[in-house]
């Protein structure tokens, strides 16, 4: 099971996401597309998520509102090799997303395969702020569930939600590579955060496992 927080991070204070960013606003594509789902709505009930290959089913809308122009975009699967973290490699045992922008601005989202006891949720929930300069908020995302807020000496900055879904922990982040400079508009990185979690989380939970 792999840890996706970056080394030698600091903390990020929650107030200084929030102050620069961008918020989902649904698309605006005319009566016959279904707005963009929010988080409340994506969490709703507690979704039934089977770990599978979900990344074909995001809607592609959510990247125009996030990030922008999409650069390059890379996935894996549970048993293939992959580089689970900055300098790590190893075998997948989940079903993993990324996306980045041109200007370096990231999207990713994952799913474990193997099912996790709400034992082992609280102790990945009590271990998510622990690397060097992460924080943690509460989460309306999963029972339970976190949000990890980073950032490193260069200002690259990154928010992350993850939680329990019935027996299966889902991730998903957005990071910007400087906070100060990022054109995020008026939401926040914490919104950008949540509106592609929503997406992402969306798909996940509306199909079959592969």
């Amino acid at each position: 099971m792999s840890r996706r927080t970056a080394p030698a991070l600091r903390a990020l204070p929650l107030a200084a996401l929030l102050l620069v960013g961008t918020a989902c606003s649904g698309g605006d594509d005319g009566d016959a597309e279904q707005p963009l789902p929010s988080l409340s709505q994506a969490v709703s009930g507690q979704p039934t998520i089977s770990p599978g290959d979900f990344c074909d089913r995001i809607d592609e809308r959510i990247f125009a509102e996030t990030i922008g122009e999409v650069a390059e975009s890379t996935s894996y699967g549970n048993g293939d090799p992959a580089t689970l973290a900055p300098g790590v490699e190893d075998v997948a045992h989940e079903f993993s997303c990324t996306v980045t922008a041109a200007d370096g601005a990231t999207l990713r989202a994952w799913v474990f395969v193997p099912p996790v006891t709400p034992e082992r949720a609280k102790a990945l929930v009590r271990s998510a702020g622990s690397a060097k300069g992460c924080t943690t908020a509460e989460a309306a995302f999963g029972e339970p569930g976190v949000r990890t807020l980073c950032s490193d000496a260069d200002g690259a900055a990154t928010t992350t939600l993850q939680g329990l879904f019935t027996d299966t922990w889902f991730s998903c982040s957005a990071s910007v590579p400087d906070l100060a400079t990022a054109d995020l508009g008026s939401g926040g990185l914490a919104k950008r955060t949540d509106a592609w979690c929503a997406s992402a989380l969306s798909a996940a939970a509306s199909g079959d496992s592969d």
